[in-house]
């Protein structure tokens, strides 16, 4: 079993991941006395529409034995509820269904990532109770782009 430690989450260590959308190092586009405002903080870098759903993590063991991949579009995770890890890793450039290399990080309550295309993921792990979750991605993708992917060796997270 491969035993995974929880990563801080910012725009370095996720880089090759994707983009923490909640934390920027940017200078806000708006600031006044009624709001401040971030512009293009992250680009979703797609055509057509983009759908959105609700996702509710369940409560359930640090462990896993698959992941699963969208290749043609990126997706959007804003934790609406709650804290929780999520699992991400690369491809290798030779094959398709190859995962190179996971890592865990720690997404908090009203944090969002956009996990970028052809990058492996799972439902997040709630740290607590079941959480609630905000997904967006190109519209169709749970019907026409997703490839999962049982792993030859599970992983758990050391928390």
């Amino acid at each position: 079993m491969i035993k995974l430690k929880v990563n801080e989450l910012n725009e370095q260590t996720f880089a090759k991941y994707g983009k923490v959308i909640s934390r920027t190092s940017k200078n806000p586009s708006g600031d006044n006395d009624e709001f401040t405002f971030w512009d293009k903080v992250s680009i979703f870098g797609t055509s057509g529409d983009i759908s959105t759903g609700i996702l509710i993590a369940k409560k359930r063991y640090f462990f896993g034995d698959r992941l699963e991949k969208h290749v043609n579009t990126p997706e959007m995770v804003v934790a609406l509820e709650g804290d929780s890890i999520v699992v991400v890793g690369t491809s290798s450039e030779h094959a398709e269904d190859d995962i190179q290399e996971i890592e865990a990080f720690k997404l908090s309550k009203g944090e969002a990532i956009l996990i970028g295309k052809g990058i492996w993921h799972w439902a997040p792990l709630p740290l607590t109770d079941d959480i609630k979750f905000l997904i967006s991605f190109v519209n169709d993708t749970p019907a026409n782009d997703v490839l999962i992917k049982e792993l030859d060796e599970p992983y758990c997270i050391d928390i």
